[in-house]
């Protein structure tokens, strides 16, 4: 009569659940072992019952007794064996039946892994004990348990779908209470190697997003993403424009060319916004803003040619006047078109020291 209760802590003994006194009980003491009783116990299900004779082979218990406490006792308890508990104090009993729960767990992961172990879960499997996935497009497909790792007490049993591929948590709290380790990494895995029978076809339905009936183009959520970083590396570009523009206006020297520096920056605000959005252009395709390249690159090529003429002080020349077209809008890209402008904005963007030097060298020219 004393078993009972010491087999009830070894299910973890769930403060806000019903006890499973009435289910114990309606297995008699003659008939049932302590295996029965045990997978017999609501929320482990999942269980299938260790054949003894697996357990007494202690081939298949290697390794087991450095992982866990009171090995001998527990051993003796999962087996039936009378053993001398009353030497033990309360608490060390509690500790036993706590220690019997892993190692019975412990030996039905290696259990399982056996061709008894696989027959006894596919019974399971196709009586769909292990639940359905939740995914909708796998259309209510069993699923196997399985643990995300070999170590006990690391982490919960998880739910693997050989359908869609993933892995999903027990829909019951009691089963989610399950430790992993007690199914282990490599079963379900080596179930559908074992019964290729039941492994289903992969789901031919994909959910897809749509806004108003229209689906969402695949690069949307890229570009989007992307945004915030397109955003910053035009501002960057500002910034140094700005720091350009503030030089070129430092000095009274320079008064004459701070009008030309404004007008340069204008031209290089339009190539930020452009430049800017490289990366939502290439997710675009090719039709994105190629008449704003066009007029951007004649109005820059423009500014570079009066530049050039006025720092060394001599009139444009008759084919300088227009500057160089690129009529054929298909032959331009957007990354075609950024490179035009790097290059270009490379080019209209010289240093403080070599605007001084065009400076000088006006001055140098006039004295002579």
């Amino acid at each position: 009569m004393d078993a009972v209760p010491r087999y009830e802590y070894a299910t973890g003994g769930h403060e806000d659940e019903p006890s499973d006194d009435s289910q114990a009980s309606e297995l008699s003491e003659e008939d049932s072992t302590w295996i029965s009783w045990f997978c017999a116990l609501k929320g482990n299900e999942f269980f299938c019952e260790v054949d003894e004779a697996y357990i007494h082979d202690e081939f298949n218990l290697t390794g087991l007794a450095s992982q866990v406490p009171y090995y001998d006792y527990a051993l003796d308890t999962i087996l039936d064996i009378d053993t001398a508990l009353e030497s033990l104090s309360e608490e060390q009993q509690e500790m036993v039946d706590s220690a019997a729960e892993l190692l019975y767990g412990l030996i039905h992961a290696r259990f399982t892994l056996t061709a008894r172990g696989l027959n006894a879960m596919a019974a399971k499997y196709e009586d769909v004990t292990f639940g359905r996935c939740h995914r909708v497009h796998c259309e209510g497909q069993p699923m196997l348990p399985v643990g995300r790792s070999d170590v006990p007490r690391k982490y919960g049993v998880t739910l693997y779908c050989p359908r869609c591929n993933d892995v999903y948590y027990p829909k019951s709290r009691r089963h989610g209470k399950i430790d992993g380790a007690y199914f282990g990494t490599t079963f379900p895995h080596l179930f559908l190697l074992t019964f290729p029978q039941l492994v289903p076809p992969s789901p031919t339905d994909v959910y897809a997003p749509r806004i108003f009936g229209f689906r969402l183009y695949t690069g949307a959520k890229r570009a989007i993403e992307d945004k915030p970083a397109a955003s910053s590396t035009a501002m960057g570009y500002q910034e140094s424009s700005a720091a350009a523009a503030e030089r070129g206006s430092g000095g009274a020297t320079h008064g004459a060319g701070t009008v030309r520096e404004a007008g340069h920056i204008s031209h290089l605000g339009a190539l930020d916004q452009l430049i800017g959005s490289e990366r939502a252009a290439q997710q675009a395709g090719p039709s994105l803003s190629i008449a704003d390249a066009l007029e951007t690159i004649h109005r820059v090529e423009a500014a570079k040619g009066r530049r050039k003429h006025e720092a060394s002080g001599t009139a444009p020349k008759e084919e300088d006047q227009e500057p160089v077209a690129w009529d054929d809008a298909a032959m331009l890209t957007p990354g075609l078109a950024t490179e035009r402008f790097l290059e270009l904005y490379r080019s209209l963007e010289p240093a403080a020291d070599a605007r001084g030097s065009h400076v000088d060298t006006r001055a140098t020219e006039d004295e002579s």
